[in-house]
């Protein structure tokens, strides 16, 4: 069945070729793997040594996955480390990662890929983050001796490997020298099938909100608009959760103000926010420029990078994207004691479930239960503060997966 998982890559690649046409992202995903072997050549020519090799899927895989690399980088110096992104999105923001000495394309999965990728860095041990599992990749590295391990990796019935589709693609989770994940279901799921290489280590994006918090630095822009008045943070929103908000600020008290943050961050999706809003709203960027924001009520933040640093100044948070593929990222705002609200796909995160159970986390299916949950939070202080110590007590009893897994892989990085 190898013919097939071949078949599928190629026809992906052939649509990302079509895309790239008129698709800014398909176009960087072609140009930044073109001549791929001669410029990996190139940089461990310049670069010459033993290498850690990282793979991250994107920006929110490869947050998770910085803890990691900072501790190898600061615990075994001598080593090189290649960074992978298999997305656009991650590359461009982290092109220029000083704590990597190269920062890479995944090239697409395949026999040839794989083998001259290998070849050419040579790596002393390979990270991959969470869920990334390349077939090729994953069975080059097994037939090469070359120990690799899979940290933060989350694991559910639903996934391919255990649908009567994917058991022939099953046979890649065997491949993996060690397995860290986050959960007892992945263990057990992974146990089911005969893998016993698996550590339950826990999740590293906790560790790296943690690093978050202890290297903050004060917005004075944020901390103008806020005016020591209440703040609601609608954090990474598609236009399900700006619709609700704009159409519950009616509702809002006077006295909250308001920051939105976007998903998507252009002036396309900027002015459609801005437009849609009830009250007048002003633009990060243009702060310099505009008069009198500290009594403004709606800050639209427009840049990109942000958005972690702003939550220390919530009282609450709306995370987006539960209408869509899943909620981003909610570990920020809790590690800063901020109690959250996001819509219903939000099943495959641990955190989000295990803060729903214990009431610092909430989550709404329509815009009726959205309005119901902020007026209650919103007019009631008590709650607020005991959702918030929720919050902060869940971080702290769950952090420290950096360090466990760091553990581990000094039986690789030490010999």
């Amino acid at each position: 069945m190898e013919w097939l998982y071949r078949l599928i890559l190629k026809l992906y690649r052939l649509a990302i070729s079509v895309s790239s046409f008129f698709n800014p992202k398909a176009r960087l995903w072609i140009q930044g793997r073109k001549n791929w072997r001669r410029k990996l050549r190139s940089g461990i020519e310049k670069k010459p040594g033993n290498y850690v090799w990282i793979h991250a899927s994107s920006v929110g895989e490869f947050e998770q996955g910085r803890p990691i690399l900072e501790l190898i980088r600061k615990q075994y110096p001598e080593f090189r480390i290649l960074l992978t992104f298999f997305s656009p999105s991650g590359f461009e923001q982290f092109k220029n990662y000083e704590q990597a000495d190269m920062v890479f394309y995944l090239p697409l999965d395949s026999p040839r890929n794989a083998n001259a990728f290998i070849k050419i860095v040579q790596p002393k041990l390979a990270v991959f983050v969470k869920y990334e599992f390349w077939y090729f990749y994953f069975k080059t590295l097994r037939l090469a001796d070359i120990p690799f391990v899979l940290i933060s990796a989350k694991l559910s019935s639903k996934h391919v490997f255990f649908q009567w589709y994917g058991r022939w693609y099953k046979r890649v989770l065997k491949f993996p020298t060690m397995y860290f994940v986050q959960d007892m279901e992945s263990e057990m799921l992974l146990k089911n099938e005969g893998v016993v290489q698996v550590d339950i280590a826990g999740d590293t994006r906790i560790d790296r909100v943690t690093q978050i918090v202890e290297a903050e630095s004060e917005l004075s822009r944020i901390e103008e608009f806020k005016n020591g008045k209440p703040l609601l943070i609608l954090g990474s929103s598609w236009r399900t959760e700006e619709q609700y908000l704009a159409k519950y600020l009616h509702q809002l008290e006077n006295q909250w103000k308001v920051i939105i943050a976007p998903h998507e961050v252009n002036e396309k999706v900027i002015k459609r926010i801005m437009d849609s809003l009830p009250v007048p709203s002003k633009r990060y960027s243009r702060w310099d420029s505009e008069k009198n924001l500290a009594t403004d009520r709606v800050l639209v933040i427009d840049s990109i990078g942000l958005l972690s640093r702003v939550y220390r100044y919530a009282d609450l948070a709306i995370i987006g994207g539960g209408f869509i593929d899943g909620i981003h990222n909610i570990l920020e705002p809790s590690v800063f004691g901020v109690p959250s609200f996001f819509g219903p796909n939000y099943k495959k995160f641990n955190e989000a479930n295990e803060l729903i159970k214990l009431g610092g986390a909430f989550s709404f299916g329509s815009y009726e239960e959205f309005a119901t949950l902020l007026s209650e939070y919103t007019t009631d202080i008590k709650r607020r503060e005991e959702a918030s110590r929720v919050c902060s007590s869940y971080i702290q009893k769950n952090k420290g997966a950096s360090i466990k897994i760091m553990n581990r892989l000094d039986e690789w990085l030490a010999n």
